[in-house]
């Protein structure tokens, strides 16, 4: 990954998640509570240049970071990396040595599921070509993840430990 795709064209059609449905921040933030249901919600990484793109209201400059929090629904940027470095570390996490038995010690750092068909084509078929490839973001979400350490964080694992002080 990429595959350079001969033409330099992008690959995939647009979808209907990528036609604008008319949404505010509260309409996203709603949709975004109904699909999270009653999960307790750690961390919300957003695209870097997006969050933080400024916009001009009546009553000064914001950004879509700063309006989410408005409906208590709070994002992180993502780290603003190059591109390239991140499909590295894609790269990286899928990597392991075909020529041995996998094991292990000898297995990819990152396993998809086969029910994630959309997933599996954008991987399969993401060429980097275009900033419009219609695979892109789901390359930018592993990206996103890619380059920010990740974990499994349980309740203990928020536990404050340790102090002091003067």
């Amino acid at each position: 990954m990429p595959n350079a795709n001969t033409q330099g064209k992008a690959v995939g059609k647009p979808g209907p998640g990528q036609r604008p449905v008319g949404y505010d921040y509260e309409d996203y933030a709603n949709l975004m509570k109904d699909l999270e249901e009653d999960e307790e919600i750690f961390e919300r990484l957003v695209d870097p240049r997006f969050g933080k793109a400024t916009v001009r209201t009546g009553l000064g400059e914001t950004n879509m970071m700063n309006e989410m929090m408005d409906y208590e629904i709070y994002l992180r940027p993502a780290p603003g990396l190059e591109i390239e470095h991140g499909i590295q570390k894609i790269n990286d996490l899928l990597a392991w040595d075909d020529t041995a038995p996998m094991d292990n010690e000898n297995r990819p750092d990152f396993f998809v599921s086969e029910r994630c068909d959309n997933l599996i084509y954008a991987l399969t078929e993401y060429t980097g070509c275009s900033r419009q490839e219609q695979t892109k973001d789901f390359i930018d979400v592993l990206r996103y993840g890619a380059v920010t350490p990740l974990d499994h964080v349980t309740e203990s694992r928020l536990a404050v430990a340790g102090g002091g002080g003067y």
